[in-house]
């Protein structure tokens, strides 16, 4: 059974709330195509096989819980992590200094503009957490970030619904 066959018949059975199971999980640690199970939920809807508005709440609340629990899992775990076992991967405390003051001038941004990036967006609720980013700006711009994301491939897929 193809991947979208599989992500038809969830979305079909169970709805928004698979949508909203698959993109948290894919954002945690599973490898899903996120973009194209949005896209998917958004042709879906255009057919009427599947509710935009419960879709759009799933998406946007799956995702930005997701971002939320990988942002205090960095924030609270992940300097001790690096700090125990970064060596091994090549970081060293000097090079997470750098990270850090790159991320506090300019990486909030990648969490606005992250999402278009598969594996941007898997890390970058991590990477704001470990750069101890404050959790207020952390929510303007992932928050921000993922509104303009969930609506611009539900829109994709919406689109191309009504050609199909």
């Amino acid at each position: 059974m193809p991947i979208s066959t599989a992500f038809d018949v969830w979305l079909l059975q169970y709805g928004s709330i698979a949508l909203f199971v698959l993109l948290f999980l894919g954002v945690i640690i599973l490898p899903i195509p996120q973009n194209a199970l949005i896209m998917l939920a958004g042709a879906l809807a255009a057919q009427g096989k599947l509710l935009i508005l419960p879709a759009f709440i799933a998406i946007y609340l799956a995702v930005t819980l997701a971002l939320t629990v990988t942002y205090f899992i960095g924030r609270t775990v992940g300097v001790f992590l690096l700090e125990n076992y970064g060596r091994y991967l090549g970081i060293t405390l000097i090079r997470m200094e750098k990270v850090n003051k790159w991320y506090n001038r300019v990486g909030k941004w990648t969490l606005f503009v992250g999402y278009y990036l598969p594996i941007v967006r898997r890390l970058m609720g991590y990477a704001a957490g470990m750069g101890q980013l404050s959790f207020r700006q952390f929510v303007l711009y992932a928050y921000t970030g993922a509104l303009v994301w969930a609506i611009l491939f539900l829109a994709i897929g919406y689109a191309i619904g009504h050609q199909l």
